[in-house]
């Protein structure tokens, strides 16, 4: 694996993590203050950094997850990392496991660090 794809990786990973956490202060922390979203269903338009973040306060946590693949393609100081990964949550009451896809563009801050700046998300038909 490149440098880049280990460090987005654990980005993605990191990401993850806070939603099995539902540590939704470091989430934000990881986000950038323009971030957008589009999910795999559950919210009904793009979003924002905060409606998103809202929205996951309504949910139970994710309970695990395993991250498949990160590919990354550089531009500068834009990252395009297309991710692959299975989460196990509870959605509805009822126990859910789908593979999900995602499109995360990473912008590099001018103190260096990578923020997520936009996400489009899709679940993978089975």
């Amino acid at each position: 694996m490149s440098e880049e794809a280990e460090r987005f990786a654990a980005l993605e990973a990191e990401l993850l993590d806070c939603l099995v956490e539902q540590d939704l202060a470091r989430l934000g922390e990881l986000l950038d203050d323009d971030f957008v979203i589009t999910t795999a269903g559950w919210l009904e338009r793009p979003s924002s950094r905060q409606e998103w973040i809202d929205g996951l306060a309504g949910h139970g946590p994710l309970e695990s997850y395993q991250l498949h693949s990160v590919e990354v393609r550089m531009l500068r100081d834009v990252a395009v990392v297309l991710a692959l990964s299975t989460q196990r949550l509870v959605w509805k009451g009822e126990p859910f496991e789908g593979e999900f896809r995602y499109t995360d563009v990473f912008r590099r801050t001018p103190d260096g660090r990578w923020r997520l700046h936009t996400r489009h998300a899709s679940l993978r038909p089975r």
